[in-house]
């Protein structure tokens, strides 16, 4: 989600304004993805793992564990399962069949890891540049590098002068007076960068 906020505090006295947006949030289809290729991991690691005196109960844990992955999306948003109880009755599954905890709680340990290295897309405007922050990587453009920026009914346009286009929706309700306080700021800077 994005958000508003003019942060004189980390500015100080030496840069006029600096205004963040926290980008609408897709956490939930990376947990969606990530828990579908866990489920799958487990249930090939059930079939990889197998011992011959037991190859049925190994053959109908892979399939449960493959179906879960199938409907992870009814699973998760229709039956409101949490994420972290699928992972764990996958973990238990897998080293219950297999005798392999480790790879049990490697498989368990993966969807919290997956969880704390997420981090939330944000665009923060500065003086003297644009910091875009994407879940794995950070984009710095300066101002010169754009042609225009607006703000309008929660849509952040911008717009580079070799044609691309960057489009994000923002969450939090940003008031009629915020976004032409907001576009005045980046009329003021692609002025004064283009000087």
């Amino acid at each position: 989600m994005w958000q508003l906020q003019q942060n004189d505090f980390f500015c100080g006295k030496y840069c006029s304004g600096m205004y963040t947006y926290k980008i609408k949030d897709n956490s939930s289809a990376l947990e969606l993805a990530t828990t579908r290729a866990l489920l799958i991991l487990s249930g090939l690691a059930c079939l990889a793992l197998r011992q011959n005196y037991a190859l049925l109960l190994h053959v109908a844990a892979a399939n449960l564990l493959l179906l879960s992955a199938i409907f992870i999306k009814k699973l998760l948003y229709q039956y409101r399962i949490n994420k972290t109880i699928l992972l764990a009755f996958a973990a238990l599954l897998l080293a219950g069949v297999t005798g392999s905890i480790i790879f049990a709680v490697i498989i368990f340990g993966m969807g919290f890891v997956v969880s704390f290295i997420y981090k939330q897309p944000q665009v923060t405007f500065f003086d003297e540049s644009i910091l875009i922050e994407k879940t794995l990587f950070s984009n710095n453009h300066s101002w010169t590098s754009l042609n225009f920026v607006v703000l309008k009914d929660g849509l952040l346009t911008i717009d580079f002068i070799n044609n691309k286009i960057l489009q994000v929706t923002i969450n939090n309700p940003i008031t009629q007076q915020d976004e032409e306080i907001f576009n005045n700021y980046c009329k003021e800077q692609l002025k004064a960068k283009a000087a």
